[in-house]
């Protein structure tokens, strides 16, 4: 079934395409949530038996823009009116076994097309002029009774491209489909083909699977199937690794728990699969220990050099706000602030999502730690946009009569500790408690 609006956008290039001797076809993600009832129409995928010079020369008269960058695959995006159009030659493909790129073979056939995609459900085809559905892997059942299949054998498909067995968790959690059992049993013989997989590939299938509903879920099923390993090897030792602060679960149920209580942000997610897994060795000194495991573990997965600090940087502090033993002081919440810098309120969200994920009087003294964390961090109010120390270098250097040396930046460090203790003191008080410093120290 295709909504009579969608099939409004795209029939008028389908009988443009019919007229001139070619088929158009909607496919892919787009025709899957439809039967959803859950599309979004601002890219839509569509196949066709003309040949991209065709497809190109078809495409002209409607379109505001075209681009090429594909064409030597069989595609040729557009833009026509508010919607962005992917049309691809059907396509035959043949795997080498060392090798997940394909060696690209147009077909004219839509059958041939859908049996080389990754699962029955995304196998679908409808009609673009009349809203007919081509489904002749049975994938709109398997929808119906939540099944995962393969249109060709799994071994098969997860031989051609052994991304797909990581996509096949994503899938099991975002529609929360059984998986049929010849999938489990290739992916138990075909997981080491995934070394020949990029590992930039890998790191966009697990941000997809964040930012998708029940991330857990997906997780559970790559960590049972150690389809992780080679990126994150910790990973299957954490379901051995006990921490009484978790209240009686293992630190992979623990770490499950707090990316469920995440919001789907993809960074800080995953953070949260990464901020426990020096537990495996020891406890002790888990947090430093896991903020240098992290940055390995990411740079192996090719993340940005920017987000690898900024994880690395909430897990050496992810422990700081609701392990908090006290009150918390002005001085505290501030030394936070400052150890913490842009990375604060993903800390803090994270700092919730541990508390959610502890059970009785744990979860509660957690929760109440963060809530006290906030509350003063709402009173100090604007004067934490700036907790560097009042007076810079040139004025310390003019105040005490030095030259550029040591004795500056130990001036600095006694200034960061008095703003980080007093709060903001004027730079009238801040030199007068420098002076007397620098007399102090020099006898």
């Amino acid at each position: 079934m295709i909504s009579s609006e969608l099939l409004e956008i795209v029939r008028p290039l389908a009988v443009h395409f019919r007229t001139s001797g070619f088929q158009l076809f909607l496919v892919g993600g787009i025709v899957r949530d439809e039967q959803l009832r859950a599309g979004s129409w601002v890219d839509i995928d569509l196949a066709t038996d003309a040949l991209p010079a065709d497809t190109k020369r078809l495409v002209a008269p409607f379109s505001s823009a075209v681009w090429t960058q594909g064409e030597r695959f069989g595609t040729i995006g557009c833009r026509i009116d508010a919607h962005e159009f992917e049309i691809t030659t059907f396509r035959g493909d043949e795997y080498e076994p060392e090798s997940r790129k394909p060696m690209v073979a147009f077909t004219p056939s839509i059958d041939r097309d859908l049996a080389r995609r990754d699962f029955t459900i995304n196998a679908m085809a409808v009609d673009a002029e009349t809203g007919e559905l081509h489904d002749p892997f049975g994938g709109r059942h398997d929808l119906e009774t939540r099944v995962l299949r393969t249109p060709l054998g799994a071994d098969t498909s997860f031989s051609d491209d052994p991304l797909r067995m990581l996509r096949a968790a994503r899938f099991h959690a975002r529609f929360d489909l059984a998986l049929a059992p010849d999938i489990e049993e290739a992916i138990d013989r075909q997981r080491d083909r995934l070394t020949i997989v990029s590992a930039e590939r890998v790191r966009g299938e697990l941000h997809k699977l964040f930012t998708g509903p029940n991330a857990s879920r997906g997780l559970a099923f790559l960590v049972a199937h150690r389809l992780l390993d080679r990126w994150i090897p910790e990973l299957a030792g954490l379901r051995a690794t006990y921490d009484p602060a978790h209240g009686g679960i293992d630190a992979l149920a623990h770490t499950f728990a707090v990316i469920d209580a995440l919001t789907p942000d993809p960074l800080l997610r995953m953070t949260a699969l990464l901020h426990d897994l020096a537990k495996v060795d020891r406890l002790d000194d888990h947090a430093t220990r896991g903020a240098t495991l992290a940055v390995q573990r990411l740079r192996g997965l090719r993340h940005a050099e920017h987000d690898v600090r900024d994880a690395s940087r909430i897990i050496e502090h992810h422990d700081r706000i609701h392990a908090h033993v006290g009150d918390w002081s002005a001085a505290d919440v501030r030394r936070v602030i400052v150890d913490c810098g842009s990375t604060l309120d993903r800390l803090v969200e994270l700092s919730w999502a541990n508390a959610a994920a502890r059970r009785g009087d744990l979860a509660a003294n957690c929760r109440a730690q963060v809530e006290a964390f906030v509350r003063v961090r709402a009173v100090l109010g604007d004067e934490h946009d700036d907790l560097g120390p009042e007076l810079d270098g040139r004025q310390i250097m003019d105040v005490l009569d030095i030259g550029p040396g040591r004795a500056v930046g130990e001036a600095q460090a006694f200034l960061q500790e008095l703003r980080l203790r007093d709060g903001l003191v004027g730079e009238a008080l801040a030199t007068q408690v420098l002076l007397e410093w620098w007399r102090a120290r020099q006898g």
